[in-house]
């Protein structure tokens, strides 16, 4: 067993023999949720999906079910992948004042539940918060804004001349709660300021899909940079976390335009890519994955919680 699934393990197990010794459950409260076990990462070959999309995703559903909608984590060496089914919910993860992007991350993990957390939209206008390494707040420069059931928690409205999108999560919504859309976001829970690279299961950006101001570059970009993004896939009912780890080099990295084939592939119907090279940010169950930067960590204003418990 490896580090990151000891820790996870111990922390887990910690909480029930805390549990076991101390706490005492009302007369009519509902007994707690059991713990659930750390999520694993699989050994994953990329190549056979791009082989057979379909059949890979089939069994990805497949193992999905089997686990009772337990989420999924694939690693192909850079690439880390987390499926998770549309039972899942999701939440801003916002980085305080003075904080870092990790304290926040990691203050989300839930010994009941299976805890993913991506890093969201473009950081900050103000050159001078991030580049100067500052731990100031910028949540109220963000390119996008971040909402819980439609409060603005923080962000500006997009610019005119970019075309990003937005992520929404809304409980209760039919026939599922998960929408990617365009332009900003008004309402519901979620962040905007994501960039297309799927929408209706058509490529987005050029070379090799329809262009887009903002995508484009993105694709001009070379291997190895780092990419955060989330696709939905509603035929199957699954969420698509998906992180490619920055600072590689490019023999070695994935580029933007591999892993836009690669969802394609999949059957992923819209995917946004955040922003990526050192803001590049996933943590699993309080772990880190992928950390961001040394200086994104201390100016990322917000994030995206995904989190899965068992039903009952």
């Amino acid at each position: 067993m490896g580090g990151f699934e000891r820790g996870r393990w111990a922390r887990r197990a910690v909480a029930v023999l805390m549990c076991g010794l101390g706490c005492q459950t009302p007369p009519m409260a509902k007994p707690p949720r059991a713990v659930v076990p750390a999520l694993a990462a699989q050994t994953w070959d990329r190549r056979a999906a791009l082989v057979d999309g379909a059949g890979a995703a089939a069994q990805i559903k497949a193992q999905v079910e089997a686990g009772g909608g337990r989420p999924v984590w694939l690693q192909d060496a850079d690439l880390h992948m987390v499926i998770l089914p549309m039972s899942a919910t999701l939440d801003p993860v916002e980085r305080r004042p003075g904080g870092l992007f990790r304290e926040a991350a990691s203050a989300v993990e839930t010994p009941e539940a299976v805890d993913v957390v991506l890093n969201g939209m473009t950081y900050s206008f103000d050159v001078d918060a991030h580049h100067g390494g500052s731990r100031a707040d910028t949540r109220a420069g963000a390119h996008g804004r971040a909402l819980r059931q439609g409060k603005v928690l923080g962000g500006q409205h997009l610019r005119p001349q970019t075309a990003r999108g937005h992520l929404r999560w809304s409980a209760g919504e039919r026939p599922h709660p998960w929408r990617i859309g365009p332009k900003e976001l008004v309402d519901g829970t979620g962040i905007s300021g994501g960039m297309p690279i799927l929408t209706a299961g058509a490529l987005i950006g050029a070379p090799g899909g329809a262009p887009h101001p903002d995508t484009d570059r993105l694709l001009a970009t070379r291997a190895g940079v780092g990419w955060p993004i989330i696709g939905l896939d509603t035929d199957r009912g699954l969420v698509w976390v998906v992180a490619t780890a920055w600072g590689q080099p490019p023999a070695r990295g994935t580029d933007l335009h591999s892993l836009r084939q690669l969802l394609a592939a999949l059957g992923v119907d819209d995917a946004l890519v955040f922003d990526g090279a050192d803001s590049t940010a996933l943590y699993i169950d309080g772990e880190a994955v992928i950390a961001p930067g040394e200086l994104k960590d201390r100016s990322a204003p917000f994030g995206v919680h995904l989190r899965w418990a068992p039903e009952g």
